[in-house]
């Protein structure tokens, strides 16, 4: 409002300004008029006619210039404070505005939609009629002005009690809200959400049609069949010859790589005397038996015996040779599974070299800890178990 107030009068104290000048001036005239006409010093008659145009020039000045004080830039004390109350008012009734918005659906009903255009239209009312009451407001008004401020002041009343009805409004408006949807929507939204349900359950137990439902079984059985007729020719003639190919190469450089670990373990020197005795075939010593308790190397052979025999008849030894050979060859190729968990565990916790009591000396020996070194007892026992087995090969 301060800003709207300019440094000059509105057009109806122009007006007055303009009309309090001209005025001036003729008496101004006049004055100087009477002063040509009379003598130095004038008669009685027109002293007093001088003097009283004096006072009434005078007192017309002090008009003009109490009406140029009465429009200022800002406005009076108790006006301001009105002004301020009623921005206040104005910046709370137009949040209330926003948060019922807010609150609202996107798309409110016939109702609530109705309710807020008219609580719209009169705060547009109402902001119209402030901003006209701040145009109107003057510092020190006059006593023309008085009149109407005082029918502004009872309009401002009766918008106090309006902006009252209109929190009310709103406030019941509000909880007419958080109560959505209210009994009877709430009911219809249940009824259409059932029957939503069961039309959407008819369909879909309907499906598929019956025209569909053949589609779907000529295409599952098509699929099907030239599924099988993929796999059956899978692979091909000329991947088959290069798989061929590859496993048979895999299966030489295992075999061949169990030979030199076989070999290898055979001419451990840690091993030989100290473990096993030097005999045909290798047999442990109380120390190896020892060592394969201390490892758990024994209880792994104890708790996988079947498995390992089985796959130890796999490869259909004919000869105590070929049973000896083939233990460490069928443990070495288990070392990825459960059975070497424990084992495994050993070795790690372990340092490099160990020192057991041998049972028969009852000296300390050193041990020189591997995996090949275990693999080779236990292929002893396994061995061993093995002809427990089968003793006709023994």
């Amino acid at each position: 409002m301060k800003e709207t107030v300019n440094e000059k009068p509105c057009k109806k104290h122009e007006d007055d300004i303009k009309e309090a000048e001209v005025r001036h001036k003729e008496w101004a005239q006049i004055m100087a008029s009477l002063k040509e006409t009379v003598n130095e010093k004038p008669c009685k008659k027109h002293e007093d006619d001088i003097r009283e145009s004096k006072a009434l020039n005078k007192e017309l000045a002090q008009v003009m210039a109490s009406l140029k004080e009465t429009v200022n830039e800002k406005p009076c004390k108790k006006h301001e404070d009105d002004i301020k109350e009623a921005e206040v008012r104005h910046k709370e009734w137009a949040q209330i505005t926003a948060s019922l918005k807010e609150t609202v659906n996107e798309k409110p009903c016939k109702k609530h939609e109705d309710d807020i255009k008219e609580a719209e239209v009169r705060h547009k009312e109402w902001a119209q009629i402030m901003a006209s009451l701040k145009e109107t407001v003057n510092e020190k008004p006059c006593k023309k002005h008085e009149d109407g401020i005082s029918e502004l002041k009872l309009l401002h009343s009766e918008l106090k009690l309006l902006h009252k009805e209109l929190l009310q409004t709103v406030t019941s408006t509000n909880e007419i809200v958080k109560q959505q949807p209210c009994k009877k929507h709430e009911d219809d939204i249940r009824e259409s959400k059932a029957l939503h349900k069961e039309l959407l359950q008819a369909k879909v137990d309907n499906l598929p049609c019956k025209k569909h439902e053949d589609d779907i079984r000529e295409s599952k059985a098509f699929h099907k069949e030239l599924l099988q007729t993929k796999v059956d020719n899978l692979p091909c003639k000329k991947h088959g010859y290069d798989i061929e190919e590859v496993k048979q190469i895999g299966e030489s450089t295992i075999e061949m790589l169990v030979y030199i670990k076989n070999w290898v373990m055979k001419r451990d020197p840690d091993m030989i005397d100290t473990l096993a005795q030097k005999a045909s075939p290798l047999k442990m010593t109380p120390l190896g038996e020892l060592f394969l308790e201390v490892s758990s190397a024994k209880k792994a052979v104890d708790n996988h015996l079947d498995y390992l025999i089985g796959e130890l008849e796999k490869t259909k030894p004919r000869k105590p040779y070929d049973v000896d050979e083939n233990s460490a060859s069928v443990l070495s190729e288990n070392t990825g599974g459960e059975i070497f968990d424990d084992i495994k565990q050993y070795l790690y916790e372990s340092p490099d070299i160990i020192t057991l009591i041998d049972p028969e000396s009852k000296k300390e020996q050193e041990i020189k800890l591997s995996m090949h070194l275990v693999i080779r007892l236990m292929g002893i026992y396994l061995r061993d178990k093995y002809f427990e087995r089968h003793p006709d090969i023994k």
